[in-house]
């Protein structure tokens, strides 16, 4: 009896083998740590993310492992000391029946550093220079002084805590909101620090010299153009340009400077070119704009037309004839003027389609034919038809 036991054992412990068996395999621990509560520690050096772990157990039980969770390597840091400590990773599995052949890292090297506080006075730091003839004049911040908070290490680092802001090209004074930037000795970013507050508001007067001026450039047209036609805008590329000359005449100088005649005459369509600039007497265009680009838009005008015509019936069976009331219908066409002054009886159609429709009086909604460029509407939403028979012998 014992004997016939023992061997449905092994049967059944053969079985389960075959259907679930025992294998070797890597599997993902996930390192979590319970860090220091107090707030003026932190951990430094960073703990690795997961540690790997050769296990051994049935092919189900790994399936399980692999999912989240089911593995951990569980540290307790609560209780360190400030400075540098080795910490095992002894790894942790949630599922049965389950071995730990192997794992690594083994151990990992953790600091815990006391978070010191400091105040820096705000530097503001500017990078570019403004557009010729102008200067900028020392900048200032809203905020005097930030509270940075790191380690004691960190805060060693830190030379300035600076608000900068671009200075390339500016024609008159800045006013811009930066974030603030603990920079060390070689003016490199310092990271791991906390600012409080992390933003200034940073102006920066910039002045125009005496001896020089900014003026804008002013498109001079010659000529109209076509009939029906009109000028819509006017851009010019730069919109204004920096002269240079004797304090006195530069003062004297209109707020503006004038191109050279751009011809429109008789123009059907835009009009795009680099013109020169009239450049007065003892005055100097300051860097390469002695010439701008001009472009002067010039679009069809629109307007408003008003035609008549007789709705045209489509679709009327054999053996039926139609009348429709009204008889004439106004059509208010829109658009482009040398369009509207063209357009002929062909041009614009009002059909009445009747397909189908039986003996009676239908009120039918007409179908417009119009250019594509024009925008039309009918006097009337509907045009009433009335169908009857064709009296016996007349068509």
């Amino acid at each position: 009896m014992a004997l016939a036991v023992l061997l449905a054992l092994a049967v059944w412990v053969f079985n389960q083998l075959q259907e679930d068996p025992i294998l070797e395999e890597d599997v993902s621990a996930r390192v979590v740590f319970d860090a220091p509560s107090a707030g003026d520690v932190l951990l430094s050096s960073a703990l690795p993310p997961t540690v790997t772990v050769r296990v051994r157990a049935p092919q189900t039980v790994l399936g399980e492992l692999a999912q989240a969770d089911n593995a951990l390597v569980t540290l307790d840091l609560r209780s360190l000391a400030i400075g540098e400590h080795v910490v095992s990773l002894l790894p942790q599995l949630m599922k049965r029946p389950a071995s730990v052949i192997s794992s690594r890292p083994l151990t990992a090297t953790v600091l815990l550093e006391r978070v010191l506080q400091r105040a820096f006075p705000v530097r503001v730091s500017t990078i570019g220079t403004p557009a010729l003839g102008y200067q900028a004049r020392d900048g200032r911040s809203d905020v005097v002084t930030v509270v940075v908070s790191a380690t004691e290490a960190v805060i060693e680092r830190i030379a300035s805590v600076d608000a900068i802001v671009s200075l390339d090209e500016v024609r008159s004074n800045l006013q811009q909101r930066v974030r603030l930037v603990p920079r060390d000795r070689d003016s490199n970013l310092v990271t791991g620090v906390t600012l409080s507050p992390m933003e200034a508001l940073v102006t920066v007067p910039i002045e125009q010299l005496s001896n020089y001026r900014t003026l804008a450039v002013s498109v001079k047209t010659r000529g109209l153009p076509a009939d029906s036609y009109a000028i819509t805008s006017i851009m010019a590329d730069p919109q204004i340009v920096t002269v240079f000359g004797n304090k006195d005449e530069i003062q004297k100088l209109p707020g503006f400077i004038e191109t050279l005649d751009v011809n429109v005459e008789g123009v059907t369509e835009s009009v795009e070119d680099r013109v020169g600039l009239r450049v007065p007497t003892g005055v100097t265009l300051v860097g390469e704009n002695t010439a701008v680009q001009v472009r002067v838009r010039v679009e069809a005008q629109q307007g408003v037309r008003t035609v008549t015509r007789q709705p045209i019936v489509i679709g009327l069976a054999s053996g039926l004839r139609s009348s429709i009331s009204p008889e004439v219908v106004e059509v208010r066409l829109s658009g482009p003027l040398p369009r509207l002054n063209e357009v002929s009886q062909a041009d614009v159609r009002v059909l009445v389609d009747v397909t189908n429709l039986p003996v009676g009086t239908h009120q039918v909604q007409p179908v417009l034919m119009k250019p594509d460029e024009l925008r039309a509407e009918l006097s009337l939403p509907t045009i009433q038809v009335e169908i009857t028979e064709t009296p016996a012998g007349r068509k």
